[in-house]
């Protein structure tokens, strides 16, 4: 479903960081997966998750039985 280590609000401010660039390659094939490459380098050092004491909406989706209560 999702990366439970990954923010979800800290991609999204990486994404609208790189709307410029990946807007300015659409035609430009080489250009884009360049741009996209850059992008995923940037999430995966930069929007790491905190640690929580409770399970995030990522973590209960990808595993219900995390839920500290039961569903009916």
């Amino acid at each position: 479903m999702g990366d439970a280590t990954r923010s979800w609000v800290k991609v999204s401010e990486a994404v609208r960081a790189f709307v410029g660039r990946l807007v300015g390659t659409l035609d430009d094939p080489v250009g884009l997966a360049r741009v996209l490459s850059d992008l995923g380098q940037v999430v995966g050092k930069t929007c790491r998750r905190n640690k929580r004491r409770k399970p995030g909406t990522v973590e209960l989706l990808n595993d219900v039985s995390l839920l500290d209560f039961g569903l009916t």
